[in-house]
C-alpha cells in the first residue's frame, strides 16, 4: 500500500504509518510512493486491516490553498508488480 500525492504547493509532505488505533503497518513507516523504487520495499499488511495515516503539511510562507491530489494505490501479494509505474 503507497499513496501517490500530486499537485501540492507546499514545503514538505509527509504520509505515515499512525500505528496506535490501526496498527498492520508498524508506525512512522512511509506511505508516499516517491519514498520508494522496488515493489519489493513497499509496506505490506499481512492480513486484512485498517491502516490510520499520520499527514504533516509543511507550508510555503504565503498562506491559501494548498491544492492536491492523494492517491491510495494498493496490491495483493500476486498482483504486487502493477504498482512499480507509480513509484518514481
Amino acid at each position: 500500500m503507497v499513496i501517490e500525492a500530486s499537485g501540492f504547493d507546499v514545503e514538505s509532505l509527509e504520509l505515515t504509518a499512525d500505528g496506535e488505533e490501526a496498527n498492520a503497518i508498524s508506525a512512522g513507516t512511509s506511505l508516499k510512493a516517491e519514498d520508494y523504487s522496488n515493489v519489493d520495499n513497499l509496506p505490506k499488511l499481512g492480513q486484512p486491516d485498517a491502516v490510520d495515516v499520520n499527514m504533516t503539511i509543511e507550508t510555503k510562507e504565503s498562506t491559501g490553498n494548498v491544492g492536491g491530489t492523494l492517491t491510495i494505490h494498493f496490491a495483493t501479494g500476486g498482483n504486487r508488480d502493477d504498482l512499480a509505474d507509480v513509484l518514481d
